[in-house]
């Protein structure tokens, strides 16, 4: 090679160089500035660690201190315009100042408890919301205060004081648009997003990191079943809700703690329930000890696509104590009135199982479990999932209810990173 070749090839690297650095920097602008998206009829609550909790800093444009005083100013002043934004200052970190118990229920053994349910932030105005950052483009973060009670062994002593386990929940009465973007949500018990009786939400541009009882070590069962241990359904989690999108999201460490083992248990990261009209696309999860999409109640017209999903299945053979397994579960006990249906799963890397131990070598996952695909349906079999290339389409198509999973690329063995 010449050095007028050498010198040539030098010019073409640093041009896509600065290519590559221009498309990033307005993919970062585009992402991390929620101030300047803000609609002129919407109000901004700008919040900061340096701010102070009165209504005349909102009526100067200048910061509150607390994410729930802004809220009580959304509330406050929800008749005078058409929509908020509430914007969190870039790079700073944010505890939550109260707990506010959701008085709903989760699952059953969750219903109406203490234990459970309890936000750093709730969303139950019927106004548009636009929850996102201002100022730099660092991420602001919304941390839990790690703490929530301590009980062990069912005794009635070592109580810590109640904190929350649900970062941001969106729940009825809200039913306009609602977009959380541009924050790192860290180490929540329960989920990091929970949603509930209510449609139009949009989730995007968020880094989700630690959350689930594994990181909640002092906290092990609850207090009014003193012989139940704590356990987190979904780190995102829709639930009797509509018109959801989420996408570009970065998902990361995501576990339940089995303390019958000693180890990590199953938790998800899509959690879909009695939902409909759902699109999750382009986010990247990785490190999840449960299925990482799980769909069930009657959910319909669900899209799943061009998601990466690495390290993010339990193992087939080390794992038996985990009861869901599968990089995909759809559960269903009735399959004509109760399943999902017209769910789409397309385009998507499901590439190994989350494993820990010291046998990881040979450990396997599997593609998907649940009714609709065990032994136990004899009307919807492992075929259906390969309806595109054995022409059992239409079958399926009739049978499973709509359930496609198309052009997704499997790698089902365990490799060291």
């Amino acid at each position: 090679m010449t050095k007028l070749t050498h010198i040539s090839v030098l010019i073409l690297l640093i041009f896509q160089l600065a290519a590559i650095t221009c498309r990033a920097a307005a993919h970062a602008n585009n992402h991390l500035e929620g101030d300047k998206n803000c609609p002129q009829n919407y109000a901004k609550i700008f919040v900061s660690n340096s701010g102070h909790n009165s209504s005349s800093q909102f009526k100067a444009g200048l910061p509150v201190r607390t994410l729930d005083y802004a809220r009580t100013i959304a509330h406050r002043f929800a008749e005078n315009t058409a929509g908020f934004c509430i914007l969190l200052k870039g790079g700073e970190t944010f505890l939550p100042s109260i707990a506010i118990h959701l008085n709903v229920s989760s699952t059953p053994q969750q219903a109406e408890s203490e234990d459970f349910n309890r936000a750093a932030f709730l969303w139950d105005l019927d106004k548009p919301l636009i929850l996102s950052n201002y100022g730099t483009k660092a991420y602001p973060i919304i941390r839990s205060q790690q703490k929530y009670f301590a009980k062990d062994n069912g005794s009635d002593t070592n109580y810590k004081t109640i904190k929350t386990q649900i970062a941001i929940a969106v729940t009825a009465p809200s039913k306009q648009p609602v977009v959380i973007e541009n924050i790192y949500l860290l180490e929540w018990e329960i989920s990091a997003i929970w949603i509930y009786r209510t449609t139009n939400i949009t989730i995007r541009n968020l880094i989700i990191n630690k959350t689930g009882t594994l990181y909640f070590p002092e906290e092990r069962y609850l207090l009014k079943e003193p012989n139940h241990l704590i356990y987190a359904a979904g780190v995102i989690y829709p639930k009797n809700s509509s018109n959801i999108k989420i996408y570009n999201n970065s998902i990361r460490n995501s576990h339940n703690r089995n303390d019958s083992y000693g180890l990590t248990g199953d938790l998800h990261v899509f959690y879909l329930s009695k939902v409909s009209d759902v699109n999750i696309f382009n986010n990247n999860v990785k490190w999840t000890s449960g299925p990482p999409i799980k769909i069930r109640h009657n959910s319909k017209n669900i899209t799943i696509e061009s998601n990466e999903f690495m390290y993010a299945s339990p193992s087939k053979i080390s794992d038996k104590h985990v009861e869901q397994q599968g990089f995909i579960r759809i559960p269903c006990k009735n399959l004509d009135t109760s399943c999902p249906m017209n769910v789409r799963i397309q385009n998507n890397k499901f590439h190994h199982p989350w494993c820990w131990g010291a046998n990881c070598n040979n450990q396997k996952a599997l593609r998907y479990s649940g009714q609709y695909f065990d032994e136990y349906s004899s009307r919807c079999s492992d075929r259906c999932w390969l309806s595109s290339n054995d022409g059992m389409a239409s079958y399926c198509q009739t049978n499973c209810r709509g359930i496609q999973l198309l052009n997704n690329d499997f790698v089902l063995e365990w490799k060291q990173l």
